[in-house]
Formats: C-alpha cells, structure tokens, sequence
C-alpha cells in the first residue's frame, strides 16, 4: 500500500483509493502545506503498514484520489 512518510511529519498522508469505509476513525486533523497559507482538515482513518522496518498500525490523514499524483 503506498503511503507518504515524512520521518520529520507528524502524521501520514493516505489516498482515499486504498481506505475502505470501516478503516476511517470519525476524527478529523488540519493540516497546511508548507507552501501553502491555508490549512486543510482531512479524515483520519486507521492504516496498517508492512514494510522493511515491520508491521505498523498508525492513523493516517486521507486526501481525496485527484490528490494522488
């Protein structure tokens, strides 16, 4: 599953294509690009991650498919 991880963020960035409904947690984060002056609030929903450092569950900010570039 590709995800974003900055190891400087706070938060993991998801696109919405690789969520399924029951996955989002009913919380919402603001988060602002550096370049950008206005913040956006995204859904968080609960991820589970395999990678070569293991197996993570973390929460992930959701951005919408047009998003994923």
């Amino acid at each position: 599953m590709p995800i974003l991880r900055d190891t400087g963020a706070s938060i993991d960035i998801i696109c919405e294509k690789f969520i399924t409904p029951n996955m989002f947690t009913s919380e919402n984060v603001w988060v602002q690009h550096i370049l950008d002056e206005h913040m956006t609030c995204l859904p968080l929903a609960e991820v589970e991650i395999d990678c070569d450092w293991g197996h993570v569950i973390t929460k992930a900010a959701v951005v919408r498919k047009q998003l994923d570039h």
